[in-house]
């Protein structure tokens, strides 16, 4: 089975981590119960860190770092705990949110760095 990752959309802020929500095609496979979101700042162990989520097709990985690039996989878990191959490898860099004085002074929060890519 072959899973499709796609990054729908992300979000940082001067306050706090970052989180970034992905989505895939739901599996046609009727055995799926479950899906496993893999993530990590390096592509080649991308199996650092999941998220398991259930019969959904979308998962919201939180606590990003500003600044940093992560690598992400899919996956889906069948009633045995039976687990396909990974999906397309997608990444995200989160951007870093800074702030700015302006008149009168007031902060105004913007963003750096690149947009989101499929």
């Amino acid at each position: 089975m072959v899973l499709w990752l796609a990054i729908l959309n992300g979000f940082a802020s001067a306050a706090q981590f970052a989180s970034v929500t992905l989505a895939w095609d739901s599996s046609t496979d009727p055995d799926v119960v479950a899906y496993r979101v893999y993530w990590n700042t390096n592509a080649a162990d991308v199996h650092a860190n999941f998220v398991e989520v259930g019969a959904v097709n979308t998962a919201v990985v939180t606590g990003l770092v500003p600044g940093t690039t992560y690598y992400f996989v899919a996956t889906a878990l069948d009633s045995l705990g039976l687990e396909s191959s990974d999906s397309n490898m997608v990444s995200y860099t989160v951007p870093v949110v800074a702030l700015r004085l302006s008149p009168p002074g007031n902060l105004t929060p913007f963003t750096t760095g690149p947009p989101l890519s499929p």
